[in-house]
């Protein structure tokens, strides 16, 4: 819906415009409607900022608000599924290591727990209650999920030759994360399986996280939520993350050194918004001038100093060949009355930007009159 106050001040333009036409009706005044129409389109450009002003600020402050929601959504249920899922995940895989030394009913029961632990995770990102995160650093996250997995019984090969807590903190936390839910995605899918884990220096300086383990009936439709949100959080960064099912289950995440993806984008202050505006406008408005004065002093240019040698007597023809072909376009100063057979060409002397008429030669019988130079004369 349009603002009331670009309502009222919409009206007030028109009726200042009509009052103006009026005035120049009845005056003749030209000269004043035009400074008076400077005024009403920058007081229009000064309130049309003000009120643009005020809107983007209303949608930046809309979208850091967005923003931030959906951060703390998306931080909310990763921290869910890292949390949560990495501990089912370890009960599932103590579960399938009781079902190999338990007798046969102990061996079913441990099934059904490993089954359950399976099915919960799988649940896990349709919880909505707010988990908060520990205070725990990504090397010390990642240590902690290696250590679980191995008292579990996970036969896993951890080469981590990377100091994580030294990467930029956004691309650390990220390589945390990769870590604790492939390793979750192996407990649960491949238990019983060797297990191998590479942090190390990738591409670029990046950072490469590589999980490796045999495939398995269970693996083949290992693609759920946790690796999506995966997928979702390396490529933010501007990294790349591929999932491997030939021989092995290999899931692979490159890294930059630093974050360069449109996550790391914010929403564009007001200010710097509308400078941007502003200074395209201006960029508009100056070519707009800079046409208009292109054609309005396109051949009616007189040299000031070639009109001062010009003499009233000598005769027209013998200074054709200095005088501009076209007449100045934009006459806005006054001039004196003159008999009706002479002929009175106006010329400019480059004025910027108007151009506007500042000689006048007038002519009768082949030969010069009369000499004015305009910008003695009041304007019109």
């Amino acid at each position: 819906m349009t603002s009331p106050r670009v309502v009222v001040a919409a009206g007030i333009a028109v009726v200042l415009d009509v009052l103006m036409v009026g005035f120049v009706a009845a005056t003749g005044s030209a000269i004043l409607v035009v400074l008076a129409q400077l005024v009403l389109v920058l007081l229009a450009a000064v309130i049309a900022v003000g009120i643009r002003y005020r809107v983007l600020g209303a949608r930046h402050r809309a979208a850091a608000l967005a923003t931030a929601a959906a951060r703390e959504r998306a931080r909310i249920a990763e921290e869910m599924h890292d949390a949560l899922g990495h501990q089912l995940a370890v009960v599932a895989l103590r579960a399938s290591a009781l079902e190999v030394v338990a007798d046969a009913e102990t061996s079913d029961a441990a099934a059904l727990v490993r089954v359950e632990a399976a099915n919960a995770v799988e649940r896990l990102h349709d919880v909505l209650d707010v988990l908060h995160g520990d205070d725990a650093t990504p090397s010390e996250r990642l240590d902690r999920a290696v250590g679980s997995m191995r008292r579990a019984g996970m036969d896993l090969d951890a080469r981590i030759v990377v100091a994580v807590d030294r990467l930029d903190p956004g691309v650390a936390a990220v390589v945390a994360a990769v870590c604790v839910e492939t390793l979750t995605n192996a407990a649960r899918h491949a238990s019983g399986t060797p297990v191998q884990l590479d942090v190390r220096v990738g591409a670029w300086s990046g950072t490469e996280v590589v999980v490796t383990n045999p495939r398995t009936p269970a693996t083949q439709g290992a693609r759920g939520s946790g690796l999506m949100t995966l997928r979702r959080r390396v490529e933010s960064l501007g990294g790349v993350f591929d999932v491997d099912t030939g021989d092995d289950f290999i899931v692979r995440a490159t890294l930059p050194r630093e974050p360069s993806g449109p996550s790391q984008a914010r929403p564009t202050r007001p200010g710097t918004r509308l400078i941007r505006e502003v200074l395209a406008g201006g960029s508009g408005a100056a070519i707009a001038i800079a046409a208009f004065y292109a054609v309005a002093a396109h051949g009616a240019v007189l040299d000031p100093a070639t009109f001062g040698a010009l003499r009233v007597g000598e005769p027209i023809r013998s200074v054709a060949t200095g005088l501009p072909a076209d007449e100045a376009r934009t006459r806005l100063l006054a001039t004196a009355p003159h008999p009706g057979d002479w002929r009175c060409a106006q010329y400019t002397d480059g004025n910027v930007p108007l151009a506007m008429a500042t000689f006048e030669v007038c002519t009768a019988d082949g030969r010069i009159v009369r000499l004015d130079d305009l910008r003695a004369h009041p304007w019109t």
